[in-house]
């Protein structure tokens, strides 16, 4: 276990590794991708799902669809979030992109229906096809918090990584 001097001298370079590998002209571009990507991400799900007509489908296919679902969800929820909700749910399987098996997409897709907002997803209650705002709207809610817990795992994993690789260094 480390001391309480190594956690502060750890704190200390993740705080200068954080603070020197960082500008507002990365940070801009970084967050343009990221919603991009959110955005790239809610439009499959939507078209793999028939725009949330056949959830269960779309996670079938892919257990990526699960990470815009839990988007979709009132209130959005995180990977452990959602697996106390959902014990059909795996983190494994949405991280890999492997499809879900039958039955627990079937579970999921009912946690979903349960649980989804309703003011994003109007025309799943009134059994219609979505209008064009209606889908650009969800999209303009959703890929922002997508984009935002996308960025900070990409920021802690990178500067953790970074951190323990320093660490290794300055200990040999």
């Amino acid at each position: 276990m480390a001391s309480s001097s190594e956690h502060e001298a750890f704190r200390l370079e993740s705080e200068r590794l954080y603070l020197t590998e960082r500008d507002a002209k990365s940070d801009a571009l970084d967050w343009k991708n990221a919603l991009w990507e959110a955005r790239r991400e809610i439009i499959a799900f939507l078209r793999a799902s028939d725009f949330l007509c056949d959830v269960a489908g779309a996670l079938e296919a892919s257990g990526s669809h699960s990470i815009p679902m839990r988007h979709f969800l009132a209130p959005p929820v995180s990977q452990d979030q959602f697996r106390l909700i959902c014990p059909s749910w795996s983190k494994s399987i949405e991280n890999s992109g492997r499809g879900f098996k039958a039955h627990n997409a079937a579970a999921i897709a009912a946690v979903f229906e349960e649980r989804r907002s309703k003011r994003l997803t109007a025309w799943v209650d009134r059994a219609r096809a979505p209008r064009t705002d209606e889908v650009t709207g969800a999209i303009g809610a959703i890929a922002p918090l997508m984009a935002s817990e996308a960025s900070r795992v990409f920021r802690r994993r990178f500067h953790l990584s970074h951190a323990t690789i320093s660490r290794l260094s300055m200990a040999a």
